[in-house]
């Protein structure tokens, strides 16, 4: 029920806001699928399922909302899809960068940079999504030192985060 009156307080927010939406759970969840679903933003109300998240993405949703939603966080997916934004997960996104990289020759690109092999090993951990702590623990450093590696990785593309380094990168 708290799902419900959560949904009902988020769906009166977005109605004010402009924003085309989509509420499922457990039985319409294949249904959603089916819909066309160019810039609507889809309220879940299911355990996350980073697969499903994922679809929706390659359907050109706007976003997904894993319910319940605080609402100073609804505050910052209306502002982020007001101003053209779209509003998924890291990991789902990451995915979506990191199929997009399988696709290009990225090879030239990060021998052109004078990449350390320690940093060609960083880039590689970034491509498939992981966080400094992951990457510290796959490659036995601390995270100190990955920040240090990805910092230096950054200042030699000349990128200012991990999206823009792996756009860069596949260029």
């Amino acid at each position: 029920m708290l799902v419900v009156k959560i949904a009902e307080s988020l769906t009166s927010k977005l109605e004010n806001s402009g924003i085309k939406y989509k509420v499922t759970n457990e039985s319409m969840k294949a249904d959603i699928l089916d819909e066309f679903l160019d810039d609507i933003l889809v309220l879940i109300s299911l355990p996350v399922d980073l697969e499903l998240e994922y679809q929706l993405l390659n359907r050109k949703a706007s976003g997904v909302l894993w319910l319940p939603i605080k609402n100073g966080d609804l505050e910052e997916v209306i502002d982020t899809l007001n101003n053209g934004g779209r509003w998924f997960s890291r990991v789902t996104l990451t995915r979506k960068i990191s199929d997009f990289i399988d696709n290009v020759d990225c090879a030239a690109n990060i021998n052109s940079f004078g990449f350390t092999k320690r940093e060609k090993q960083i880039i590689d951990q970034i491509k498939l999504g992981l966080s400094n702590k992951e990457i510290a623990r796959n490659k036995c450093i601390s995270e100190a030192t990955v920040k240090s590696h990805i910092k230096n990785i950054l200042f030699k593309t000349n990128t200012k985060n991990r999206t823009s380094l792996l756009i860069h990168l596949s260029k």
